[in-house]
């Protein structure tokens, strides 16, 4: 039988944005320990709005790229594939949005290395994206004609094959996911990379998975730490 934990605790995450203090951040890592399993996952709780855009940023650490891995997975009532993204590999990220898949080329990963990934979508600009550490970025062309529905469930390291479940092992993530933040619209490469070097946070945030809108699952691990996460901070 499967163990569910809520979390009830309310920790505050100040987000920095352009003139806040990166030392006021309350950074959140969940932890995956096992590939190909079914039973690890965390569960976003609160509303998830209608999106015509979005732009999603994470610190990501994969432990195994050699199988398509699930980031996470976004279902709705007859759609199961309204909003997912996997690592296929270690260079392409699979975005599907309402159900229709994009293959956008990434630069190699590696293994146990923490990589900073953004990546984006816009009905109106027909585009879906990455882009890489801050630097490195890719875009194709949006194949769908619908934005993203509100009102379903979101899960983090399983990819839902039914409303809330239906997991498949062998799409399931194994590695860590570090301050994953959604904005409702396309942020610019500066802003983009200003998240991944220096911890600048665009203030309009709508969604955020800290601890007291989550629920976890299985052997999923959470830390936190006061450490800004960017790619030239060594303090």
């Amino acid at each position: 039988m499967k163990t569910t934990v809520l979390l009830l605790l309310s920790v505050a995450w100040t987000c920095s944005g352009r003139s806040s203090s990166n030392s006021a951040n309350i950074s959140t890592t969940f932890h995956f320990p096992t590939a190909h399993q079914t039973t690890d996952w965390i569960r976003y709780i609160h509303y998830f709005p209608n999106l015509q855009e979005v732009t999603a940023c994470a610190w990501v650490t994969p432990y195994d790229l050699s199988y398509q891995s699930t980031l996470f997975s976004y279902a709705i009532n007859g759609n199961f594939e309204e909003f997912t993204v996997f690592l296929d590999g270690p260079a392409l990220l699979r975005v599907l949005v309402s159900q229709t898949g994009h293959d956008v080329i990434i630069p190699t990963l590696h293994e146990n290395e923490k990589t900073h990934i953004c990546f984006w979508f816009s009905q109106s600009l027909n585009q879906v994206g990455a882009q890489i550490n801050g630097i490195k970025s890719n875009k194709v062309v949006y194949l769908g004609n619908n934005y993203i529905q509100g009102g379903g469930k979101l899960f983090f390291g399983q990819e839902q094959d039914s409303l809330g479940g239906s997991f498949d092992s062998q799409q399931s993530f194994s590695g860590e996911i570090t301050d994953f933040t959604m904005w409702p619209r396309v942020l610019d490469s500066i802003e983009m990379a200003k998240i991944a070097t220096t911890c600048e946070y665009p203030h309009d945030i709508i969604l955020q998975p800290t601890i007291d809108k989550i629920e976890k699952n299985g052997d999923v691990t959470i830390t936190y730490s006061e450490k800004c996460n960017a790619l030239f901070n060594d303090s």
